[in-house]
């Protein structure tokens, strides 16, 4: 025990609990960020700041030819989707004086369509899908790290590959998501269910494939596992900048335009979004389908109401970290969709605000929260057909708020810490430890050390601040230094209205 202030710190017993995931693998490059200098200036494709004209084409051939992107201070007139579909592009700007204004909504823009509610962003990573079948594999349990395959052309150390498995007409792989504690959803799109979940491949010898992270679910016949090919897009970045929308009301839950900040989806991997402002978003940073290792990481939320700060979907171990509250969303953050393996971590609620930890059905499952100050409830949303808010062993560590735990804490639920709940400890459904101070306080920095046989430090919670930016680009003598782009100035103009 360790004394901290007037009260002790207690070990929890279920430390010792095969049922507690290791979330130690969360984030790009399990918690690393590069540091990267700028390779091109958008002012070098025609951009031009604080003049109220439109930069979204400047900015979209600087993203298309890739590298890092440098945006200097300054307000750029972004009237279109900026787009990016190569690997190592990073749009970097100069902290709190490189802001992005995005007059626009994706219906604006794109058309209406009812998914700009939770879905699509302004800032749009877009990797190319699923690739070719591999080959089919054998069997293994949650925790393995090793699969037995068919055949092993086309694999090799280093790639990344998906590993889908297929509910059967029994339909046990959604009860396996919950731990065979209640029955899976049954709407139109979840039948049959699948699970795809992207790894990485640390080796192959003979028809042993080796992969990291572990499994968080096991892998049967019945569910036809297979392996397919993913050309996935990596390193992309979105850091020191400030995105923001125009200050008008929300326009109501279901009926957002999508006023959507950064969209990462369709294989997107060790990726980030850093020191960023989000105002009046009506979706914060959302990730979907096929990525992992994705950290998110000094963003702040201002401005008017919102629907999610952030929604997390079908996506994988993912690090979500030194976040600040200062606006409402009917979902602060959202995990659904089959997403596991997340962590949300030294996340500050503002003044007289609160954030809903959302779990949002179709069997989210072994997402951690730890280090979260503030005022946080577990209310839920999602399509009632889709079957319980949260799968298997979703985890809540130590958090200040004391909490209810969730209706469906039978779903192998894991609450440590201060709770208006009694202690309960079973091995297949809930375990409610009662503590009013845990230790370690950081779950996830503790098993990261674990893992890497590191000291463990906490320094508890920190104010998400602006990260100093220490150099700025000189770029400036490339390709297109010193050239008037004419054709491009020529179509900049102010709008009076949204384009056609």
């Amino acid at each position: 025990m360790l004394l901290i202030g007037l009260s002790l710190a207690e070990t929890p017993a279920i430390l010792g609990e095969d049922r507690l995931p290791d979330f130690s693998w969360a984030g790009h490059e399990s918690g690393d960020l590069p540091e990267l200098a700028a390779t091109s200036d958008v002012r070098d494709f025609g951009a031009i700041s604080d003049d109220g004209l439109d930069d979204h084409g400047a900015f979209q051939l600087a993203l298309d030819e890739g590298g890092v992107v440098w945006v200097p201070e300054g307000i750029w007139q972004i009237e279109g989707v900026l787009r990016i579909e190569q690997s190592g592009t990073v749009l970097k700007g100069a902290g709190s004086e490189s802001v992005l204004v995005f007059p626009y909504s994706l219906e604006d823009l794109e058309g209406e369509a009812v998914q700009w509610s939770w879905n699509g962003g302004l800032i749009w990573a877009k990797g190319p899908g699923l690739g070719a079948s591999l080959t089919t594999t054998g069997e293994a349990l949650r925790r393995d790290d090793r699969l037995s395959v068919q055949a092993t052309d086309g694999l090799g150390a280093g790639d990344v590959v998906v590993l889908e498995l297929t509910d059967d007409d029994d339909r046990t792989l959604g009860y396996h998501l919950h731990n065979d504690q209640d029955e899976p959803g049954d709407c139109d799109y979840q039948l049959p269910l699948k699970l795809r979940v992207p790894l990485r491949v640390v080796s192959v010898e003979g028809d042993v494939l080796a992969f990291e992270p572990p499994l968080r679910h096991d892998v049967r016949a019945e569910w036809s596992p297979t392996l397919y090919a993913l050309d996935p897009l990596a390193d992309i970045g979105v850091e020191h900048l400030r995105l923001h929308f125009p200050d008008i009301e929300y326009a109501g839950h279901l009926d957002e335009p999508g006023f959507n900040g950064v969209f990462f989806q369709e294989g997107v991997v060790d990726s980030w979004v850093r020191d960023v402002e989000i105002r009046n978003a009506d979706n914060g940073v959302l990730v979907d389908t096929l990525t992992r290792d994705i950290t998110v990481r000094g963003v702040t939320f201002t401005g008017r109401d919102g629907h999610h700060g952030l929604n997390i979907a079908h996506s994988y171990d993912g690090l979500y970290e030194e976040l600040l509250y200062e606006a409402n969303f009917v979902h602060g953050t959202t995990v659904d969709h089959r997403a596991a393996g997340n962590v949300f971590h030294r996340i500050q609620v503002g003044e007289d605000r609160v954030v809903h930890l959302d779990h949002h059905r179709d069997s989210p499952f072994e997402n951690l929260y730890t280090a979260i100050r503030g005022d946080v409830d577990l209310i839920n949303g999602g399509s009632t057909c889709a079957g319980p808010p949260g799968g298997a062993r979703n985890t809540f560590w130590g958090l200040e708020t004391p909490l209810w735990p969730p209706y469906w804490k039978h779903v192998q639920t894991n609450l440590i810490g201060p709770s208006m709940d009694v202690d309960v400890r079973t091995q297949d459904q809930e375990w409610i430890e009662v503590l009013d101070v845990v230790e370690p306080r950081n779950l996830f920095l503790w098993q990261r050390a674990q893992r890497l046989g590191e000291d463990y430090e906490d320094s508890g919670l920190e104010e998400p601040v602006e990260e100093p930016v220490r150099e700025t680009c000189g770029c400036r003598a490339g390709p297109f230094a010193g050239v008037v782009l004419l054709p491009l100035l020529l179509r900049r103009r102010r709008r009076a209205s949204p384009p056609a």
